[in-house]
């Protein structure tokens, strides 16, 4: 059995373009192969997360929360300061 493709153009700049062709050689598989993969991924939703993933997002969320609570409690004056650093922090390792 044969499976029979649609055609379907899509266009992307240049930088794009570019690293589909690295990952493309890197994969040994063709850049159609690399969006193929991409449109099932999205199409799949795998934004559902694992077990695993899901505990370390709750465990992030709950270490989170607890630190906010104790720095308002012992060292509100600090929080100011460590809200700003982390949001400088965000930007330069995370481009946020």
């Amino acid at each position: 059995m044969s499976i029979k493709h649609q055609h379907c153009s899509i266009r992307v700049d240049g930088e794009r373009s570019a690293r589909l062709k690295v990952r493309a050689v890197a994969e040994k598989c063709s850049v159609s192969e690399l969006v193929r993969r991409a449109v099932d991924a999205y199409l799949a939703d795998e934004r559902q997360l694992s077990a695993s993933d899901l505990r370390v997002r709750q465990l992030s969320e709950y270490s989170q929360i607890a630190l906010d609570t104790i720095i308002a409690k012992t060292y509100p004056e600090l929080r100011d300061v460590i809200v700003a650093k982390t949001n400088e922090r965000m930007v330069q390792y995370h481009g946020q």
